[in-house]
Order: structure tokens, then C-alpha cells, then sequence
């Protein structure tokens, strides 16, 4: 049995500076996915469900198909994910099932040759979750860097109709904290974020903040300054936490 990893005191971590960009190494690419919970799977007794799902689970007995998708932080999380307390599957294995894609070094236009790519998503998924454009950052103009991924976005909904779209935001790196050309790629990064944030508000759909994780919190990253620690992760899998279930509820939750 693996043994879980201590937790640090991030308590004291706050948003003070942050830096971010990317002149992503090209190492060979791998790919590793946690495939579909399946229904006959051992599921936890209803009173393991979040307060704010009933146990009758989600209105019509929807079951929601969660992928979340994106560069090596979605695969550091999936690892770390075994040893967060909900699980992999954030404790809505009742009323959702979640598929992991990271690819290490992924750059936006892999994303979507990925995603479709015949047997690599085995179920049409209600929500897809996306992590990824910080590899991008400085190396594609960011107008273009911001049509594309929005022109993908919507070829996402077309091939999937229906889909729920999350937004994870570009974190900052640590790794790049001291180069001068991060200070105009910090806040490009924050406005992407923010033009993100408008575009999927307008389409009903939503981003995820991790305004907690920033580079002035040493503790938070890996030695390479790009990955996330143990804690690093677990604050970045506890916003995917909220906002999943979240978005579950105002979806497909039942109504009064």
C-alpha cells in the first residue's frame, strides 16, 4: 500500500507576486489517462456524498462524464489525486465518473488531436475540464493564442452538443520568476485568464481560479519551478473539486 506523502503548511501561502510564461522544453511526449470509473464499481455509501447532493443523486438519475484534460499539471494532479482524500474521482463516484488526460509538454493545437483521437476518450463527456495554454505563452502571439483556443473551444461543443466547458487557469511559474521578460508574460498571463473567464461566462459555462498557488510560496511548486509539490497539488485538485461539483449541481442537480 503506497504510503501517503506529508502535507505541508500552506496556511501562510497568500497571492503576492505572481510570474508566468513558457518557453516549453520539447521533450517526447507521453500520455497517460486514468480510465472511466465504470457503474460496477464498489461506490461509497450515500451518506460519502457531498451535503449538497441529495442521495436520490442528480435529477433523471444523470450519471456525468467529467474529462479533464491538458499539459503535465493535469498528469502531476492525477497522480497526486490517489492520495487526496475524495479520490480520484472527488467522492461523485454515485453521480459522475472522471477520466485524467495529461500529456506531458501538450501544446495548445495538440490539444484537440488528442482529445479526439479514436480510443483516447472512451465516453462523450457533460463536462470537460481543461488545463492547459501555458506552454504557449510566449512562444505564439497572444491574439492568435486567444482566437485559437476559442475557435477550439467552440469545435469542442460542436463535436460534443451540450458539453459543460471549465476553464483551469494558467498558473504562474516559479521557474521564471527572475527573467525580465516574465513581468509582461505575468500579465498576459492574468489577462488571458480574464478574456477566458468573459468568453465562457458568455456561453454558460465557467473557469476555475487558483489564485492561491503562486511563486512567491516555494513550497507549492516542484524542484523544476513548473510542476506542483504535494500541496501545490492539493490545492489545485481542491479547486477542481469545488467547481466540478458545482457546476454538476447547477446543471444537472435536482430541482426544487
Amino acid at each position: 500500500m503506497a504510503t501517503k506523502p506529508p502535507l505541508l503548511d500552506i496556511a501562510a501561502c497568500v497571492e503576492r507576486s505572481e510570474a508566468s510564461g513558457s518557453k516549453g522544453d520539447l521533450f517526447t511526449s507521453s500520455l497517460f489517462t486514468v480510465p472511466w470509473l465504470q457503474k460496477e464499481d464498489a461506490r461509497p455509501p450515500e451518506q460519502n456524498l457531498p451535503a449538497e447532493i441529495s442521495a436520490g443523486g442528480l435529477a433523471g438519475g444523470k450519471r456525468v462524464r467529467v474529462l479533464i484534460a491538458g499539459h503535465s499539471i493535469v498528469l502531476g494532479a492525477s497522480h497526486r489525486a490517489k492520495y487526496y482524500s475524495p479520490g480520484a474521482d472527488f467522492g461523485l463516484s454515485p453521480v459522475a465518473s472522471v477520466q485524467w488526460l495529461g500529456k506531458i509538454n501538450l501544446k495548445w493545437s495538440q490539444l484537440l488531436p488528442t482529445i479526439f483521437q479514436d480510443g483516447v476518450v472512451w465516453q462523450k463527456p457533460d463536462m470537460v475540464v481543461l488545463h492547459a495554454g501555458g506552454n504557449d505563452l510566449g512562444l505564439m502571439p497572444y491574439n492568435n493564442l486567444l482566437k485559437k483556443v476559442i475557435e477550439d473551444l467552440e469545435e469542442i461543443r460542436q463535436r460534443w452538443p451540450g458539453v459543460v466547458i471549465l476553464w483551469s487557469n494558467i498558473l504562474p511559474r516559479r521557474s521564471w520568476i527572475n527573467m525580465p521578460i516574465m513581468k509582461l508574460l505575468c500579465k498576459k498571463r492574468k489577462q488571458f485568464n480574464r478574456q477566458m473567464r468573459r468568453a465562457l461566462i458568455a456561453t454558460g459555462d465557467g473557469t476555475i481560479s487558483h489564485y492561491q498557488i503562486n511563486p512567491s510560496c516555494n513550497e507549492l511548486y516542484g524542484k523544476d519551478g513548473i510542476s506542483l509539490s504535494a500541496a501545490g497539488n492539493d490545492i489545485f485538485l481542491s479547486n477542481l473539486h469545488t467547481e466540478i461539483k458545482a457546476h454538476i449541481l447547477r446543471r444537472w442537480g435536482k430541482k426544487d
